[in-house]
């Protein structure tokens, strides 16, 4: 899903953008994110942390460099 994106930028000549993905979309952005960190202005995830970061490799150099907001 996330080539999919890239993709559909790609066609339309988007080369930085931002993403808000939520649940299964949120694990998109983080994979956006982890792909392609030089095409991303922000990644915005609701609902949608990793089964485990310890054990879920692929996403702990993202959730390192997360930043929680509070309001």
């Amino acid at each position: 899903m996330a080539e999919d994106v890239i993709n559909y930028a790609d066609s339309k000549g988007i080369n930085k953008f931002g993403v808000i993905g939520h649940s299964m979309g949120g694990k998109v952005a983080m994979t956006l994110a982890m792909l392609y960190p030089e095409r991303m202005h922000g990644v915005v995830m609701i609902d949608a942390p990793p089964k485990d970061v310890n054990d879920d490799l692929v996403y702990v150099p993202i959730m390192k460099n997360a930043v929680t907001l509070s309001m």
